[in-house]
């Protein structure tokens, strides 16, 4: 899956969501990163979304689709206050988990992992194909 694809397919699972209102980087004329969405939260505060793709490795073939990721926790975000991007994590996990692609492996969340990283706060899909896709989770004005 190529990232301007997967940018199109996150777009259209996070359309989903009534209470949100999203784009894409090219809609949304958000030059810093070619492929990805801008979302608006219920709250009104903005994220962005940037989507990383890396095709299989190796020699062996692998089929493109199977089954699909297990259905995340169920995740509301919230109508006021803040929001912490640990929860927008968990939203978009239990959005495209719920979608159910056949192409999605398995999807884990940034805060699970063990110690810190250069990026905190996102996804990372593993492709039944082999291929990878990584979501990176940031609020407007913040740069990696």
């Amino acid at each position: 899956m190529m990232a301007m694809e997967f940018a199109d397919e996150l777009l259209r699972m996070i359309r989903v969501d009534q209470r949100v209102r999203a784009r894409s980087f090219h809609e949304a004329r958000y030059a810093p990163c070619p492929y990805g969405v801008q979302v608006r939260l219920p709250t009104g505060a903005l994220v962005f979304l940037q989507t990383v793709t890396a095709p299989p490795t190796g020699t062996v073939s692998r089929p493109d689709t199977g089954e699909p990721a297990p259905v995340s926790e169920p995740m509301e975000l919230p109508e006021e206050g803040p929001t912490e991007l640990a929860d927008v994590e968990r939203w978009l996990a239990r959005l495209i988990t719920t979608d159910r692609s056949p192409r999605i492996e398995e999807v884990r969340l940034f805060q699970n992992r063990r110690g810190r990283a250069a990026i905190p706060h996102g996804l990372h899909l593993r492709l039944h194909s082999g291929g990878q896709a990584w979501i990176y989770v940031r609020r407007s004005g913040l740069r990696y």
